[in-house]
Parts: structure tokens; sequence; C-alpha cells
């Protein structure tokens, strides 16, 4: 929940366009679908050619993440807080 939307959007939106296997047509499309309990869940998708698939998704995805973290932008996973309370009497 912490994130700037608009600055993710612009960092996932310049990888797509470095990437010489993204195609430019259809643009990259950023859409917020939710907001989950640890998140705002969003979704981007970008293309690339058919026979390129196998190679540009892990390479993208790579790039993806260590580039938000050199951004340091927090990819959210689900946290649980568990209060611990000491009982004095005997249940």
């Amino acid at each position: 929940y912490s994130e700037d939307l608009d600055r993710v959007k612009a960092v996932l939106t310049k990888i797509a366009e470095d990437d010489p296997l993204c195609l430019d047509e259809p643009l990259p499309q950023f859409f917020v679908t939710g907001f989950g309990a640890s998140s705002v869940d969003i979704k981007f998708g970008v293309w690339t050619r058919t026979d390129n698939f196998a190679k540009f998704k892990t390479a993208f995805l790579m790039k993806l993440k260590k580039t938000l973290d050199q951004e340091g932008i927090e990819i959210p996973f689900p946290q649980r807080t568990v209060h611990i309370i000491e009982q004095s009497q005997k249940i």
C-alpha cells in the first residue's frame, strides 16, 4: 500500500520500452485490479512475438525483479501480526 502507483507504472513501462523483444504495439497496459490484504493488486501486460515468448518471459521477469529491487519498489507478500498474551491465571 505504500508504493506510488504512478511511479510503479512509469518503471514498468520503461522496462517494456527498453526491451527489444517487447512489441511497441499494442502498448503496455497497467491496471489496478483490487486491494488485497497486503497489497494494491496490479496487472501489467506487454506483448511479444509468439516465437519469442519462452525466451522473453524469463528474461523480462528477471529484469522486472532486478529493476524493482534497484528502484526500492517492494513486491508485497502476505504478512500476519501475532500478539501473544500472557495468562496469569489458570484456565
